[in-house]
């Protein structure tokens, strides 16, 4: 009888608590869905600014990315020619088979 007694206290003490843990879930819920969206606008609004900012300006840095390239390229023209040339001879697959 003691350990069925007991059983019991654990079964009901625990539905407690987790009701009283859904029941704060969802009484929360609605301010944590409110606040995501209004990160969610901030995010969009923030990249729509950056967006048109970027737009204004883009060729600007276009141009700039293009000179910064070209100022760190440099070419080499020795190294195309160190080593043997090898002279490949091919034939067409499609004649043999005609």
């Amino acid at each position: 009888m003691k350990g069925n007694f007991r059983s019991i206290l654990y079964f009901i003490s625990s539905t407690c608590i987790i009701i009283l843990i859904v029941s704060l879930f969802f009484s929360i819920l609605p301010y944590i869905l409110l606040v995501g969206v209004i990160a969610y606008l901030l995010i969009k609004l923030i990249s729509f600014i950056k967006g048109k900012k970027d737009k204004l300006n883009g060729d600007v840095r276009k141009n700039k990315n293009v000179y910064e390239n070209n100022k760190e390229f440099t070419y080499d023209s020795d190294d195309d020619l160190v080593g043997d040339i090898i002279d490949v001879e091919y034939e067409e697959v499609d004649k043999d088979k005609k």
